[in-house]
């Protein structure tokens, strides 16, 4: 689901605070658990 065409994140990764300074591991993690509580 996009929000705006120009948009390059997820609304779920957009959530994650500092996403630009996280390990990409964690912030993968992260937006996988993200998904799964946003409805």
């Amino acid at each position: 689901m996009d929000v705006a065409p120009n948009q390059i994140l997820s609304v779920a990764a957009a959530l994650i605070p500092f996403l630009e300074h996280d390990d990409a591991n964690r912030a993968l993690m992260g937006s996988n658990m993200q998904r799964q509580s946003v409805p």
